[in-house]
């Protein structure tokens, strides 16, 4: 397999060079900015420009892409495979830009990596297939302190990387290596409970990887982090813990449990309204339902689309859109809008996402459009242009130094 890298800021923030020399089934590997001699030397990596990749052939590439605003070459280029490569906001950039276009990268990816543990959690509640490389958290990597723990640390992630890229490369599923690295950081988690007793957080992020396993201890470390973060008048965690609890049981098949935890932290009128639509559900014995809505409120949006693609009704159909827009999975939600009588407010929704799809498709005429069309109903739907622009001055921005290195 030969690989294609696409960077952010260059050779020099690039932040995954040492991956690049453990890449499996590894034949060329190309990256799109102009790399120096020396630089060049240390990595099997060849610079590439930009207007090059047009003589590849895509079908022959796994493309690892390490900023959002690549998202357009690399839906027009087409690779085998893409690795989207997911880190948190740059200070230099604008960060609901930044956010919205790295959601719509990671929706098209095949497998996702970051370093980001808080990324690395709110993908595996979206998605199959996320790689955590090593944890940036202070209440995680930045309590390794045994110099040799650490070392043992970074090969068992990275030998996770390796096994399901492999699989990827192979066409096979890569679900196990998932689930090892989430046993691996509810093992950490557990060994760093033991040192640090009651710490609200520790505990949360326990339950956390136990909720993902399906173990069910994970109610119990969420008591204790519930209990702590209330001890110390952290009285905002209700609507997040209740929210969690209510999935818990709504995993043990407990549904009316769930829905009344789920109750208790509801205090808009939307919330209520959700509730009484759980509680008409669970009269009709629509379990399936409840059970799809509850895990999408406690943001288990992965749980909630396995289960809704399982259904064929208007209610699951209704619930699997609502999801797949959440999960900035546009393209996918388009056909079931189609299907839908659709209100004004849903047409502009369509709308909306169907000029972005046509510019992430580099369709930027139908992008302009189809916003213009939805503004005769919504006018602050002219700011999507406005943020058209703004992709457009960061992709050529990204782009643009690529081909200055290789021109200097």
């Amino acid at each position: 397999m030969n690989y294609l890298i696409f960077s952010h800021s260059g050779w020099g923030g690039f932040p995954y060079k040492r991956l690049l020399d453990i890449l499996p089934d590894r034949r060329d590997v190309y990256f799109i900015v102009r790399v120096d001699e020396e630089e060049e030397s240390g990595f099997p990596v060849k610079s590439l420009p930009l207007s090059s990749i047009r003589t590849l052939d895509s079908s022959e590439f796994t493309a690892i892409v390490a900023s959002p605003y690549w998202i357009q070459t690399i839906r027009e280029w087409r690779p085998k495979h893409l690795i989207a490569a997911l880190e948190r906001c740059p200070d230099e950039e604008e960060t609901n830009l930044w956010n919205k276009y790295s959601g719509l990268l990671a929706g098209y990816a095949d497998l996702v990596i970051t370093s980001s543990e808080k990324i690395y959690l709110e993908q595996c509640l979206r998605r199959d297939g996320v790689i955590l490389l090593h944890g940036d958290d202070p209440l995680s990597y930045g309590m390794v302190t045994n110099p040799q723990d650490q070392i043992l640390f970074l090969q068992d992630y990275e030998a996770l990387f390796v096994q399901a890229v492999s699989a990827l490369n192979r066409g096979n599923s890569f679900e196990q290596w998932v689930k090892k690295q989430w046993e691996l950081r509810e093992r950490y988690y557990r060994s760093l409970n033991e040192q640090i007793r009651q710490h609200e957080t520790v505990n949360y992020l326990l339950a956390s990887y136990l909720y993902l396993l399906n173990d069910a201890a994970a109610e119990q470390y969420l008591t204790i982090s519930f209990e702590q973060m209330l001890l110390k008048d952290f009285t905002g965690c209700l609507h997040s813990h209740y929210r969690f609890f209510s999935a818990i049981e709504a995993k043990k098949g407990d549904l009316a449990k769930a829905v009344r935890i789920y109750a208790i932290s509801a205090f808009s009128e939307a919330e209520r309204n959700r509730v009484r639509l759980l509680e008409s559900w669970l009269e009709q014995g629509e379990d399936r339902l409840v059970k799809a809505e509850l895990f999408r409120v406690n943001e288990d949006y992965r749980a909630a689309i396995r289960l809704l693609k399982e259904m064929n009704s208007p209610e699951s159909d209704n619930l699997l859109l609502q999801n797949y827009v959440q999960t900035f999975r546009w393209e996918e939600s388009l056909p079931l809008l189609d299907q839908s009588r659709l209100s004004d407010d849903d047409k502009t929704v369509r709308e909306v996402l169907q000029g972005t799809v046509h510019l992430i498709h580099n369709e930027r005429h139908l992008a302009v459009r189809t916003f213009l069309r939805a503004s005769v109903r919504d006018w602050n739907v002219l700011s999507r242009i406005a943020e058209m622009l703004q992709l457009e001055q960061a992709a050529n921005r990204v782009m643009g130094e690529g081909e200055k290195g290789h021109a200097e």
